[in-house]
């Protein structure tokens, strides 16, 4: 039995994952992995890459995904705090082009659980500290395969909390929702 939480968010297996934190008069400790704590289900899977992104107010990176290779990803925040993003685009989904967003800081000992098929992105607030953003993946990264979904797309209407976000070229320039659906509607056949 595990005492890790996960909590679903209503499109498919996307979830926040709670671990506990074990606290007294030195400090405190946290288990960011820990695959035999974790309860049954997607999250048990042979984590491939780990990453650690450094942003500083006002960044906003996203959103991406993978493909044809798609992508799991496990998401927490060291450092500071983001809004985070994840888009279901899963064709034929039942919940495809819907979207949850959740503010993760590293106060908050939660994970965020990104499924294959779900673009995912972040930003840090203008006005906050820089973030420091690990994340795992399952498969690695592979460059020729990434997709970038503008993070403006207007069908989805996603309320960045940044007015004038910094972007890399690659995010500035990213494909709109159309695009990325019939890239990924493509390669799915």
């Amino acid at each position: 039995m595990s005492d890790w939480e996960l909590e679903p968010l209503g499109l498919g297996d996307a979830a926040v994952l709670r671990m506990p934190r074990y606290a007294d008069a030195r400090g405190s400790l946290v288990e960011l992995w820990n695959p035999d704590r974790l309860p049954p289900g997607p999250l048990r899977r042979p984590w491939r890459q780990t990453n650690l992104a450094h942003s500083r107010p006002g960044v906003l990176r996203g959103l991406h995904l993978q493909s044809p290779t798609l992508q799991h990803k496990l998401v927490q925040v060291l450092v500071g705090r983001v809004f985070d993003v994840i888009v279901d685009l899963r064709p034929g989904s039942p919940t495809r082009r819907q979207w949850r967003a959740r503010w993760l800081s590293a106060d908050s000992d939660e994970q965020l659980y990104v499924p294959a098929g779900f673009a995912h992105g972040f930003c840090v607030p203008e006005d906050g500290p820089a973030a420091t953003v690990l994340y795992m993946l399952d498969p690695t990264y592979r460059p020729q395969q990434g997709v970038v979904l503008r993070y403006d797309a207007p069908e989805l209407a996603i309320p960045w909390p940044v007015d004038r976000p910094v972007l890399s070229p690659r995010d500035a320039n990213g494909s709109s929702l159309e695009e990325v659906e019939a890239r990924l509607s493509s390669e799915d056949s």
